[in-house]
């Protein structure tokens, strides 16, 4: 199950991002930032 508390790590996308793109545009986004989209985290955009 999924579920969001204070133990998570949050990233947040301060730049405007287009949510039409989809999952993998979105997930080659965060690796282009240097981040891993499987590591756990919570991206936030």
């Amino acid at each position: 199950m999924f579920a969001l508390n204070e133990t998570n790590v949050y990233r947040v996308c301060c730049t405007p991002v287009d949510m039409r793109q989809g999952i993998l545009r979105l997930c080659q986004f965060v690796r282009g930032n240097d981040f891993n989209p499987s590591d756990g985290c919570v991206y936030v955009f």
